[in-house]
């Protein structure tokens, strides 16, 4: 008493600070004469930081110091005169339990609890129902083990009384309640305004649901609980729905099984007008609508039929709102609907609404990338083959081929995430050679963004299967770069090139012997996986009914694609039209994806026993001989019809070309066959398995007459040295290896 309060508060404090770090005798030595002189002190302030502190210092003596001497002053405190002493030497309590044995809670703590909540609940003391509305939740757990039935039962009508108690509203809060009323509609900005004493208990009871939730267990929780649960989906103040939405998810996993009864407060949370609570359920969302279908397939229950409704809602109100972040992550939090819903359910509703916030214009971008991802994975889970190729055709036509240039630059960003969500088998299947279309795009800076894509088209080669992509790549790299007129884009594309040089091409033979990489393993274990959904594809027969209906739109839709003004046929199309006029294959609902090389369609003449697939019809050869047939392509200046005998010798040129071609890239590769068999042996002493690095494309082909002196030079020496005759000039870094190479015929300069 004889130092000022300040002081004797601010010793408060360091005696809970020692406490933690002296050892049990000196506490009593030195200190427990002082906290008993503390917590008799005449200032209210004083003695309240000294209940604070005494949870502290009752672990810092042990469970018999604590029993003996730090229990009995908590106990008197409790009983204090000031209700801030009072709710401090509770909460210390509180903290105790899970440190005090069974006898001391069960014959004195406890009951002295259950005192003071009723005391509570008869005087309404706000700050006191506000602290119980915090602790009630803590208290309950850790006495449950002490807690006998009837008590366990006053705990939980003390939680919903908390939860239902409400203050009259006095004059200003009838003035702001009419001000709020009279706004209609969705609320664009989320005002945070100060609770009142009623409304901070039913928030505090709202963050505690899932530790009654522990406690109560499943039958008590829908017998006594269920209706607490819907007030706070219905309550007036956001903040208590915006935490009962951060908390649902706990709360569907503790009463598992049974928490299809839920379905209706997620989906009333989904509806709701306030986009802090729609962003509140994102974090968890998977997991939550996992859990509710999953519970309700066990139960034998349907989805409710207002479940899909609410979900699309969601995005509309997001839309609406113009709050970009929300509505990206509500779109990629889409992603997990495959694992609840069925492929048609997607297909039918989800699916045209991401296809739609892709090609609105007043989209950002991250809202348009989060749709693409999304369309990716239901392309990837989708069990039905024809909904997963008009995916992606729309992808190619909507994107790849869509008349806005900004389109056309997102579509080198879903490759992207195609390489990410994917195999490379099934980007070089589906989008390697509509991708390379974008090198002869009439706009600078979709030439500009694909220039970042090539990079990551030749880490995904694998020689010698991926040989044909691999001339297709090149020759779209000599072609943009010869033709390239602008100086800033050369210069980036010679930048690309230089990246592309330190890039390391795999042969096929270095994954046989066992050297895998790190994306080596990751990309076999995306092909395992997509193989097994096929599979599971086939396992699952479809209607004859639908089958028929399959068929029959495909085939109306190859016989009508020919005939298309100003679109570009994709690879995919181009092999379905390739497959319907050579052979008879089966129906596509019932089959699955077959792989498809770009590089096979555009290699007119192939022999089957060198791909090992199907060849190309001889219509198809004949439109692509022609030139008179092809369609318009934008910025490809030869696109234009010709007429008269100039249009006879650029198809005589360009057959005589292709057949030359066909007939060295054939002999090249036997040659190529029969080097690595007679190699075989030494690359096993070599090192044989590594990677190899490839040189890669430095220059283009320039025609004749356009070789600097320094080729002119070096090219004279070399021919000179030999006796072979004189071929035509090559860049000095070819990218493919001697025994790849082929000549190039320039019959179309």
């Amino acid at each position: 008493l004889t130092q000022p309060p300040s002081a004797r508060r601010a010793s408060c404090r360091l005696i809970g600070a020692l406490a933690k770090k002296l050892e049990p005798y000196w506490l009593r030595k030195e200190l427990l004469s002082v906290t008993r002189s503390l917590c008799q002190d005449v200032d209210m302030e004083v003695r309240r930081n000294m209940a604070t502190q005494l949870n502290v210092f009752a672990r810092g003596l042990g469970l018999e110091g604590a029993k003996g001497s730090v229990l009995p002053e908590l106990i008197e405190l409790v009983g204090d005169e000031e209700t801030s002493v009072q709710l401090a030497a509770v909460e210390s309590l509180v903290e105790l339990l899970d440190f005090l044995d069974a006898t001391t809670c069960t014959g004195t703590v406890l009951p002295l609890l259950i005192a003071f909540c009723d005391g509570c609940q008869q005087r309404r003391d706000e700050a006191a129902m506000v602290t119980l509305g915090r602790l009630i939740g803590k208290m309950s757990f850790l006495a449950k083990e002490h807690l006998t039935e009837n008590q366990l039962m006053k705990m939980v009508e003390l939680y919903k009384w908390l939860s239902s108690w409400e203050s009259p509203p006095s004059a200003e809060d009838a003035f702001s309640l009419d001000l709020n009323t009279s706004t209609e509609g969705l609320t664009t900005v989320d005002t945070e305004k100060c609770l009142d004493p009623a409304g901070q208990c039913r928030h505090m009871c709202a963050f505690n649901l899932p530790a009654m939730a522990l406690v109560t267990g499943k039958k008590l929780f829908f017998d006594h609980l269920m209706t607490t649960v819907r007030a706070f989906q219905l309550d007036e103040e956001p903040q208590i729905r915006i935490t009962l939405a951060c908390g649902l998810h706990e709360v569907i996993n503790i009463v598992a099984p049974s928490s299809a009864q839920l379905f209706s407060v997620f989906t009333g949370l989904l509806r709701d007008t306030r986009s802090k609570v729609v962003h509140a359920l994102i974090p968890h969302f998977a997991d939550t609508v996992e859990m509710l279908v999953k519970h309700a397939g066990q139960e034998g229950k349907t989805l409710p039929s207002d479940f899909i409704h609410a979900l699309l809602s969601s995005e509309v109100m997001a839309s609406q709102l113009r709050q970009w972040r929300l509505h990206a992550d509500l779109i990629a939090a889409w992603s997990c609907l495959p694992r609840s819903l069925s492929s048609d359910q997607i297909y039918a509703k989800f699916a045209p609404v991401l296809f739609r916030d892709l090609t609105t214009k007043n989209r950002v971008l991250p809202v348009k990338l989060a749709a693409a991802r999304s369309i990716l994975i239901f392309i990837r889970y989708n069990r039905r083959p024809d909904q997963r190729l008009d995916m992606c055709e729309r992808l190619q036509q909507e994107c790849g081929q869509a008349e806005s240039y900004g389109q056309r630059v997102l579509f080198v960003d879903i490759c992207f995430l195609v390489m990410d969500v994917f195999s490379r088998s099934f980007f070089k299947e589906h989008f390697f050679s509509f991708a390379l279309s974008l090198a002869k795009d009439r706009i600078s800076n979709v030439r500009l963004k694909f220039c970042k894509l090539l990079p990551a088209l030749k880490a995904s080669l694998r020689l010698p299967a991926d040989r044909i992509l691999w001339q297709q790549m090149e020759m779209a790299v000599r072609d943009m770069l010869a033709s390239e007129q602008q100086a800033s884009v050369a210069a980036v594309v010679r930048e690309t090139l230089a990246e592309m040089d330190r890039i390391e091409i795999v042969v096929g033979s270095a994954l046989s012997r066992g050297t895998l990489f790190e994306e080596d393993t990751e990309d076999q274990r995306k092909e395992k996986e997509e193989a097994s959904l096929r599979l599971m594809d086939e396992a699952e027969p479809e209607s004859p009914k639908h089958n028929d209906d399959e068929s029959r739109r495909k085939n109306d839709s190859s016989a009508k694609r020919p005939g298309m003004k100003g679109k570009r046929l994709s690879g995919n199309s181009r092999s379905e039209l390739a497959k319907n006029t050579s052979t008879s294959s089966a129906s596509p609902a019932t089959a699955p994806l077959q792989r498809r090389s770009s590089g096979h369609q555009l290699t007119p003449g192939r022999s089957a026993s060198m791909s090992g697939r199907s060849t190309v019809s001889p219509a198809l050869l004949r439109r692509q001989t022609s030139g008179g047939s092809q369609p318009n392509v934008r910025g490809n200046p030869g696109s234009s019809p010709i007429h008269g005998h100039r249009a006879a010798m650029l198809a005589v040129s360009t057959a005589a070309g292709l057949a030359a071609r066909h007939a060295s890239s054939s002999s090249a590769l036997e040659s190529c066959g029969r080097e690595s068999n007679a190699g075989s042996r030494t690359q096993d002493s070599a090192g044989a398995g590594r990677p190899v690095k490839l040189p890669a494309i430095n220059e283009p082909l320039r025609s004749k007459g356009m070789r600097s002196r320094a080729e002119k030079s070096s090219y004279t020496s070399s021919s000179s040295s030999s006796s072979a005759p004189r071929k035509p000039a090559t860049s000095p870094n070819l990218s493919l290896p001697p025994q790849l190479r082929h000549t190039r015929h320039s019959s179309l300069s």
